[in-house]
């Protein structure tokens, strides 16, 4: 839309995203599953590490700069609870264009006061480390899941895999090991990978309606016992 002139915010695009996926996938649904499914935005979770290595960079200038409309990102960093940390978010939603365009990357050194080259531009987008990489910023990669980079003659300054804090507060790599067990340690990992060994090996499936569904009754219930 940006090549075109036009903007809509994005919660707006996602949604018609959605919609499009849904009626591709020739799938059943209305308004209120894809609100349901949309709302997942508010409550995103952290990866594990996140906190620990924002913690031992909290002496720095630190901002969000996202594609994202001010309403989600507000509300996602209060739910993350890391409105401490990272006190500043700005949103293309002030320039009505989307990343990559270079305009949008100049928000970052205006609003912090700081020339770009002193910025460290932290994405696990790879057209978004271009961007920012071709803006001028110094700009690391996170690639969780060891994909492709971008060929664009464009490299990003740090790649790693994922984010942690050491005994002097560095930013440093964690191992595949260590994060796979932090993961397990993890019950909804667990359930998650459970889910996924059950699907390779039964034919039985469900729509989104029923997912959702049998997760209200669950809430629901335990809900109920709560406050037995």
């Amino acid at each position: 839309m940006s090549l075109m002139g036009r903007y809509e915010n994005f919660f707006s695009i996602t949604r018609k995203g959605l919609v499009f996926a849904l009626k591709e996938l020739k799938l059943d649904f209305d308004d209120e599953l894809c609100n349901e499914m949309l709302n997942e935005y508010y409550i995103l979770k952290l990866f594990l590490e996140i906190r620990a290595a924002l913690e031992t960079i909290k002496d720095k200038k630190l901002e969000i700069l996202s594609n994202g409309n001010p309403e989600i990102l507000n509300t996602v960093i209060w739910n993350s609870k890391l409105n401490e940390l990272i006190p500043n978010n700005l949103s293309v939603n002030e320039l009505k264009i989307f990343k990559p365009f270079l305009g949008v990357y100049q928000l970052a050194p205006a609003k912090l006061n700081i020339p770009r080259e002193q910025v460290l531009f932290v994405s696990s987008n790879s057209w978004d480390a271009v961007g920012a990489k071709v803006f001028g910023f110094k700009v690391c990669w996170i690639n969780r899941s060891n994909q492709q980079f971008e060929e664009l003659d464009v490299k990003p300054d740090v790649v790693v895999n994922y984010l942690t804090k050491n005994g002097y507060g560095d930013m440093v790599v964690m191992s595949m090991e260590a994060c796979e067990r932090y993961q397990f340690e993890s019950e909804g990992y667990f359930k998650l990978n459970e889910a996924a060994i059950e699907a390779k090996t039964t034919d039985v499936g469900y729509s989104h309606n029923e997912v959702f569904n049998n997760l209200k009754a669950k809430l629901k219930e335990r809900a109920g016992e709560d406050n037995v």
